[in-house]
């Protein structure tokens, strides 16, 4: 009787695993799917060194983020890589990093900001658009990263309108994760000088900056040697006739 019950439990417990290994995973441990698009500056493209390349961009902050995402989540995420002669090396991959090294709040829409160009009004300029039909016409790094989504929307596209663009692609079949970084040019240009670089530097001499070391800088020194004691100090009329001027405290 004993040894039915124990062949009874054993074939139960084989069963119940048989189950659980065939069965299909639980709703709750389906990965979502996401989409990861960043646009900025050169924190967002993963510009090292003032330098742009693949070994660079592997190991930028955004890259970080996609390989954790990657962990918890089916993951759609994009990079524009460049070679080590900063050259598109996959130009007809569609990018979701859409960051452009030098990029500041106005050249994310393809503006140039009045002030810096030193003109009336800001305005549109290709300079900051992607405009290229074909990767042997490049010109700036706007080509080299958007391309070629402008080609996808049949217009010079601004770094924004290539972000709204690939939103819009994955609607109803993708969560979006959008990496936004951008005002390290508008306060380094602000703070180093003006033009339309970004940023600009108008460097100070270091004679300016510094005296000659181991001299003492020029001018009057603020303080007032007192003349050393001697026993004919001049008399004051006011003072007492036991006390020379110079000896007071």
């Amino acid at each position: 009787m004993a040894a039915g019950r124990r062949r009874f439990s054993t074939t139960v417990s084989l069963v119940s695993l048989l189950l659980l290994l065939v069965s299909p995973a639980a709703p709750f441990a389906a990965q979502p799917n996401l989409l990861l698009v960043g646009f900025g500056d050169s924190l967002t493209q993963g510009t090292m060194d003032a330098t742009n390349n693949a070994l660079n961009t592997r190991h930028a902050y955004l890259q970080k983020i996609a390989d954790s995402l990657a962990q918890v989540s089916t993951l759609t995420f994009s990079q524009p890589l460049f070679d080590v002669a900063e050259k598109r090396m996959q130009p007809f991959q569609i990018p979701t990093n859409v960051g452009v090294d030098g990029a500041d709040s106005f050249s994310v829409e393809g503006i140039q900001y009045y002030q810096r160009a030193g003109v009336p009004t800001s305005f549109v300029t290709n300079a900051y658009l992607a405009d290229a039909l074909l990767p042997l016409g490049f010109q700036d790094k706007y080509d080299e990263v958007l391309y070629p989504i402008n080609l996808k929307l049949q217009k010079p596209t601004s770094m924004v309108d290539s972000t709204v663009w690939l939103l819009n692609q994955s609607a109803g079949r993708s969560q979006p994760v959008v990496i936004f970084w951008i005002g390290n040019n508008d306060s380094s240009a602000a703070a180093l000088g003006e033009g339309g670089s970004n940023p600009s530097f108008l460097p100070i001499p270091f004679e300016q900056a510094a005296p000659t070391p181991g001299r003492r800088a020029a001018g009057p020194s603020r303080r007032t040697r007192r003349p050393a004691s001697t026993g004919t100090c001049p008399r004051s009329p006011t003072s007492s006739p036991s006390t020379p001027t110079c000896c007071r405290a």
